[in-house]
């Protein structure tokens, strides 16, 4: 078991199970599988352009990244808590399947650099997901307030009685909101 972390040749006993559940990420970080693949990728072959690896190596870790995407989103890959994290699941697989060129795909980088990178690509990805739902939820209350235009409703400022108001216009306010929020999202 030790042999398989980055840091285990520096001790002789494997890692107390205590630690192992207290140090692992990989049950709530393997969310991040599809950006750490995408990062991977775009690692591999910008190690290729700068003549750290071949073509051929760069080609053959894509396509084994390829594969353990392909595993992921079948079901069928196995997430392993001893090796810890998203990386170091999906490196030690693509190692079993491409051989040891899969070790080179490490080369000028960190773990730190790949979570930034992850996490980065992640909440970018939901932002993208999060404005489009915003969207239809901005055409629906656009809708209601049509057709709700002259229903009315007490008003209140500061928490004190004012004028009527339309719930048309009340759900616009929302309306609005939600799309401030997506437009700040975007920038």
């Amino acid at each position: 078991m030790a042999e398989k972390k980055m840091w285990g040749g520096r001790f002789r006993q494997a890692t107390a199970a205590l630690v192992e559940e207290y140090t692992q990420s990989v049950s709530f970080d393997r969310a991040l599988y599809a950006q750490d693949i995408a990062g991977s990728k775009a690692h591999a072959r910008m190690l290729a352009k700068q003549g750290v690896l071949t073509a051929d190596e760069a080609a053959r870790i894509v396509e084994g990244l390829d594969m353990v995407l392909a595993e992921i989103e079948g079901g069928i890959f196995v997430w392993q808590r001893e090796l810890e994290d998203v990386h170091m699941n999906i490196e030690s697989r693509l190692t079993e399947l491409v051989g040891d060129v899969g070790k080179k795909l490490h080369t000028g980088r960190s773990r730190n650099d790949q979570v930034a990178l992850d996490f980065r690509l992640f909440v970018s990805d939901r932002i993208r997901a999060w404005r489009g739902l915003a969207r239809d939820l901005v055409a629906v209350l656009a809708e209601r307030a049509g057709e709700h235009a002259n229903t009315l409703l007490p008003g209140c400022t500061h928490m004190q009685p004012a004028q009527p108001v339309s719930l048309g216009h009340h759900l616009l306010a929302y309306a609005w909101m939600l799309r401030r929020d997506a437009e700040r999202l975007a920038d």
